[in-house]
């Protein structure tokens, strides 16, 4: 028997790569042995234990044996991220129950289970009565603490915005525009950069936001780090629903790891006791009226930081939420206590 990592072809990228390995290494310093990665069923014997991390590539394993011992990270809810695509069809219907039964049998049959967040457990306590106690909460995250990207030089003297990513209507792009409309308003030296790939897209949004004086740009994957630790602020926007309810977005961890001050949402419940054991942050409570984000800001502004005051403020968090040596010693008591 030996212990597998299924990641089918398109699952694996920028924001998976870094918790896939950490659940490798937690996995290895129990089996004390190297965990292989393979990319079909084939690949493997029906004595392996297998790590999944889609219900699409779960689906696959059972197909070939009921009995297969599965673990799965449940990166975030597949059922209701279908229905929010609204498509009102026969076909997408029966996508969704396909998807919620998926969904119940990873939770009752797989070893051992990944959460992103303690919210996403109390869902499924609530959708799919699950009660078991097989499973290691643990948030989405991709970057260490970059001490020195604190220390940039005027890092915290000006107020440069910047929004890292893509520019999909769920990542709430339109809104970030609107929002830092409103901030020139009262802070007429604010800049902001926009890093993205779609820069064509992104220059039509701010054409039809009205706003001058934006930057565009796209920056490769291992230059993104050094950009990034230029600015002051980092954009966080998220609309109240289920999805995001549950989620712990990779770019808070990014831009905490980097020094940014995070201007984020309220609605991601996996958040919310990370954010009262912070002081160096701007909530968004509304994404229709920004007057009190506006207030915060404003606040921000006057608190005249430094990069020391808010290297330990950050560094909390990554003493406790964001502490990857934490997290492989829970995995591995995790797969001894259910698996081994």
């Amino acid at each position: 028997m030996k212990v597998k990592m299924l990641i089918s072809a398109g699952e694996s990228n920028d924001a998976t790569t870094y918790y896939i390995n950490l659940i490798k290494k937690g996995l290895q310093s129990v089996l004390g042995e190297e965990i292989e990665t393979i990319h079909s069923v084939s690949e493997s014997s029906k004595e392996d234990i297998l790590v999944v991390i889609t219900l699409r590539t779960y689906f696959k394993v059972i197909k070939r044996n009921w009995k297969q011992k599965v673990i799965f990270w449940f990166q975030g809810l597949e059922p209701e991220e279908l229905a929010l695509a609204n498509v009102k069809t026969f076909r997408q219907f029966i996508r969704l129950k396909y998807f919620s039964v998926l969904e119940w049998l990873a939770l009752h049959k797989c070893k051992l289970l990944f959460f992103v967040s303690d919210a996403m457990r109390s869902h499924f306590r609530k959708k799919h009565h699950y009660r078991k106690q097989n499973y290691v909460v643990m948030p989405c995250f991709n970057m260490e603490l970059k001490q020195e990207a604190f220390r940039m030089p005027g890092k915290y003297e000006t107020p440069s915005f910047v929004y890292a990513g893509g520019i999909l209507d769920w990542q709430c792009i339109r809104e970030t525009l609107s929002l830092f409309k409103e901030i020139k308003q009262i802070l007429p030296d604010a800049t902001l950069t926009l890093l993205t790939r779609d820069r064509q897209n992104a220059q039509q949004l701010v054409d039809e936001a009205e706003l001058e004086n934006v930057t565009i740009k796209f920056c490769p994957l291992d230059e993104l780090p050094v950009e990034m630790a230029k600015y002051k602020y980092g954009f966080l926007l998220r609309r109240d629903n289920i999805i995001n309810n549950v989620a712990t977005p990779t770019k808070f961890n990014t831009y905490l790891a980097l020094g940014l001050i995070p201007i984020i949402s309220d609605v991601i419940q996996g958040f919310k006791s990370i954010l009262k054991e912070m002081r160096t942050y701007v909530t968004v409570d509304s994404l229709d009226d920004f007057s009190l984000t506006l207030q915060r800001i404003n606040s921000m502004e006057n608190a005249k930081l430094s990069a020391e005051d808010v290297l330990k403020d950050f560094s909390r968090i990554f003493e406790e939420y964001y502490n990857s040596e934490k997290y492989k010693q829970k995995i591995g008591k995790a797969f001894t206590a259910h698996l081994k």
